[in-house]
């Protein structure tokens, strides 16, 4: 089974950029040890409010959207793919 993950170097960017890159590590340790898709969506929404462009918002909300139709499974996947990328960008 094949998981796609839209958008996901994208967003991995918008999360280094505005949280990583400051040193504040909170959203890819929560993403990283998140225990299902309803977790992973709040966490996300918690992430929007960090985002100070409006541009990379409006790509956020489309992941999030995007996440909020997958599986459980493959948005767990996503999620700890997603953390990953974030910091591997450091």
């Amino acid at each position: 089974m094949q998981r796609e993950c839209h958008n996901l170097d994208d967003i991995a960017k918008i999360i280094y950029e505005n949280y990583v890159k400051e040193s504040q590590y909170s959203i890819t340790d929560r993403l990283s040890r998140i225990p299902g898709k309803t977790s992973i969506i709040e966490v996300l929404y918690d992430a929007i409010r960090g985002v100070k462009n409006d541009e990379d918002k409006r790509k956020f909300k489309s992941f999030v959207d995007s996440i909020s139709n997958m599986q459980d499974t493959d948005a767990i996947y996503c999620a700890k793919l997603l953390a990953l990328k974030a910091l591997s960008r450091d």
